[in-house]
């Protein structure tokens, strides 16, 4: 079991993930996730450390702040979904799922800061 504690929560990952990437329920069971693969997909987090096999546990940020890779560059304010290799990217259509909002500006590759916030974008970036 795992619990929330100031935002973010423990769980198994289905396989090794990078820190920053964003997440949905893995494949294996409730207990477990793996990397989000498109901004359709439910995303349920951001992985906070790195995990170098399956089955390890990994601290997934649910809500505060927290730190994400970007696929490309964003500035302080930009809403953020998931790549297919689960990197942060503005939406391209409505109806796409948020998983943070951008606190600093950064470049495709940067480790940065964001806060959680789940929602659906209503226009694209």
């Amino acid at each position: 079991m795992s619990v929330i504690d100031s935002g973010w929560t423990a769980k198994k990952v289905d396989a090794a993930i990078a820190k920053g990437i964003i997440v949905k329920k893995g494949a294996s069971s409730d207990g477990y996730v793996q990397k989000a693969t498109a901004a359709s997909d439910k995303l349920v987090g951001i992985t906070q450390d790195v995990t170098t096999a399956a089955d390890q546990d990994s601290q997934i940020a649910v809500d505060g702040p927290a730190k994400i890779l970007v696929a490309e560059s964003v500035v302080f304010g930009d809403f953020l979904t998931a790549d297919a290799d689960g990197k942060g990217i503005k939406p391209n259509n409505a109806n796409e799922n948020i998983v943070a909002k951008c606190m600093q500006d950064g470049s495709a590759g940067d480790l940065i800061a964001c806060v959680i916030c789940f929602g659906k974008a209503t226009v694209a970036e």
